[in-house]
């Protein structure tokens, strides 16, 4: 199983918070429930127990992840390290989020990677929201460049200098390259790397907080007010389901070779399809992702409390929803799917999903059925077939 690292870290300007802070750390560090839950109240008189309580309750039966590496404080800082599985960015959302509630003008934030490809993923709390971001360095220069620009800049602000992290913030060694890497140092390559003046920043902070994307390069932000909601986790393995749910009423098929597809038509994109779903049936990960564009971009609409919020969709979150459906705890299921061709365009062909899926909930060890729509765009990308896009949309989801 995938491990995740991720390091957190709160800081309030008055002492007494913050040594309650201290004891915070200490006591979730050593699970120590009732000690959380007195330090959280001492923190804040009004809320602080209930808010504690009401985390630890959510993860009651992922506690034990909450037992850290390590914990430290340094310059009024308290510093915690966790090492995680695939779900621990959802945890380290979750304890951004609670920190932040309960400082609230106090500083809660967060940083995480994993341990195969180069994906980082950013948390912060910023004006009563939890503000997610993930980005997949060293795939281009030009997009390095502009995410050191606008979301390191933004996630350090304020920071003391010691506190540095991002993996463009690290010396890279030559010799940890790959022959065949095409992530080369910037000082290597003969680009026009425009720098952003200060309101292109600004504008770039405030598609950040309003959940937008950026239009040109750079890490894909979005604003989640929880970030394992059981309606999150639905549609990320719906969304998932809405792709390659029709298959999945299938038998297994014969094995497909190995290879890239290099022509776009509606028998390459079928084929693609198929070889994916044979990856996800023998467990292959990569046989998946392979099919996907590092740069995949759309939108997800998820129900919360009956509304629908948009999340941006990108290949972070995608590679986390293939390790999910992978995982036997999940005991997905597909109950219904149809699927087709939509769109035959020149350089893309469409296609459109409705599906309801059946799983077991991370959260309350419950069956749940949630149905969705969506459209996913496929596309040659530098010669290759990709899934370029994904827009969906959940449209009920319920406990059975």
């Amino acid at each position: 199983m995938a491990e995740l690292h991720c390091n957190i870290y709160a800081h309030h300007k008055s002492p007494g918070i913050q040594q309650h802070l201290k004891a915070l750390f200490e006591a979730l560090d050593a699970n120590d429930a009732p000690g959380a839950i007195a330090a959280g109240e001492r923190m804040d008189g009004e809320q602080g127990a209930a808010l504690t309580e009401n985390f630890l309750a959510s993860y009651e039966t992922h506690y034990e992840d909450l037992c850290s590496e390590s914990v430290w404080q340094r310059d009024n800082y308290m510093c915690m390290h966790l090492v995680q599985g695939s779900g621990g960015d959802y945890l380290t959302g979750r304890l951004v989020k609670y920190l932040g509630q309960l400082l609230q003008d106090g500083t809660a934030l967060a940083w995480g990677c994993g341990d195969d490809d180069p994906w980082e993923f950013w948390f912060k709390w910023h004006k009563g929201a939890v503000i997610r971001s993930d980005g997949q360095p060293f795939e281009d220069a030009a997009d390095d460049h502009r995410s050191k620009q606008t979301l390191y800049r933004w996630w350090h602000e304020g920071l003391p200098e010691w506190l540095v992290e991002g993996y463009l913030n690290e010396d890279v060694d030559d010799e940890g390259q790959d022959e065949d890497d095409e992530g080369q140092d910037v000082d290597d390559l003969d680009l026009d790397l425009v720098d952003l003046s200060e309101e292109e920043y600004q504008a770039w902070v405030q598609g950040l907080v309003k959940g937008a994307r950026p239009t040109k390069g750079g890490a894909q932000p979005g604003v989640t007010e929880s970030p394992i909601s059981n309606a999150e986790v639905s549609e990320l393995i719906g969304s998932l389901a809405n792709i390659f749910g029709p298959l999945f009423s299938h038998k297994k098929a014969a094995e497909i070779p190995e290879t890239h597809y290099t022509t776009l038509d509606r028998a390459s994109v079928e084929q693609a399809t198929q070889e994916i779903l044979n990856a996800l049936t023998n467990r292959n990960k990569d046989e998946v992702l392979k099919h996907v564009s590092k740069n995949l971009r759309g939108e997800s609409k998820i129900l919360e409390q009956g509304e629908a919020v948009a999340v941006p969709s990108n290949f972070a979150f995608y590679k986390m929803g293939i390790e999910a459906m992978m995982k036997e705890s999940f005991a997905f299921e597909l109950i219904k799917s149809d699927w087709a061709v939509s769109e035959e365009l020149a350089e893309t062909i469409a296609t459109s999903t409705s599906s309801k899926v059946r799983y077991k909930d991370p959260e309350t060890d419950e069956l749940t059925e949630s149905e969705s729509i969506e459209r996913s765009v496929w596309k040659l990308e530098q010669g290759k077939l990709k899934i370029v896009e994904i827009y969906s949309q959940e449209l009920s989801i319920k406990p059975i």
